[in-house]
């Protein structure tokens, strides 16, 4: 370890801090989607037919649901960085 913290010698977060927050970020996404689309799919199966922009959202809800949560992820690691704050350091 070099020692320096979370943020690099610039100030900027490490690009493995980013990348680690980005995938947990993706993950967290992910699942998030996940339920929304089991929660619309129990309310759309109630109703019979199903719409044709309720077909594409559950298709495309996945991935866009990792990607947004990857970028939050990425952009709080971010934000935590610049202000210098360190997330794995306790309370006492």
């Amino acid at each position: 370890m070099s020692g320096e913290g979370p943020t690099g010698p610039t100030g900027a977060p490490s690009p493995w801090r980013l990348l680690g927050a980005g995938l947990l970020g993706a993950v967290g996404g992910l699942l998030a989607a996940l339920i929304l689309t089991d929660l619309l799919a129990a309310a759309v199966v109630r109703g019979g037919e199903v719409p044709l922009g309720v077909l594409v959202l559950s298709a495309v809800g996945l991935p866009l649901g990792a990607v947004a949560g990857a970028v939050l992820g990425a952009l709080l690691a971010w934000r935590a960085a610049g202000r210098g704050e360190d997330p794995d350091a306790g309370e006492g």
